[in-house]
């Protein structure tokens, strides 16, 4: 057994919970604080805000394809859109002067930046799904 396949399972595993992290986190504690009898309140913004944690599972879960070879294409592409959107949301942030306060965040703007931040949720649920469709892949018995 070589290095490769000792440190592929146990990489896909912590990659996709730290990669599932930024998307679970508003929704659970949104629903902790309906529970506790507090009012409807989403931070729809905190998938963004969590990016590091995103794409430290997106790099766990690449290394683990590549070492697998499987799922490599969409590993690679997931991460690398997850990465491109997050740019795209903190520069059109700042081009447009929603950044620096310079104009108010609404019409064509506030647009903008929103369509990039869900293209990066989007990204960031295909590398979630990356993780769990390569943990299928390497955790099936194979038929004997």
């Amino acid at each position: 057994m070589n290095f490769g396949t000792m440190v592929r399972k146990p990489l896909v595993v912590v990659g996709t919970i730290v990669a599932a992290l930024p998307l679970v986190a508003p929704i659970a504690f949104t629903v902790m604080r309906l529970v506790s009898g507090g009012s409807l309140l989403f931070d729809y913004l905190m998938p963004a805000e969590l990016f590091p944690l995103a794409i430290a599972g997106g790099l766990m879960i690449l290394v683990a394809s590549l070492l697998s070879k499987r799922r490599r294409w969409l590993a690679i592409g997931s991460l690398s859109a997850a990465a491109a959107f997050f740019l795209g949301i903190t520069v059109g942030a700042e081009l447009t002067g929603l950044a620096s306060g310079l104009h108010p965040a609404e019409g064509w703007r506030l647009a903008l930046v929103s369509v990039f931040l869900v293209l990066f949720i989007a990204a960031e649920i295909a590398i979630a799904a990356c993780g769990i469709l390569l943990f299928r892949d390497l955790f099936r018995k194979r038929a004997a």
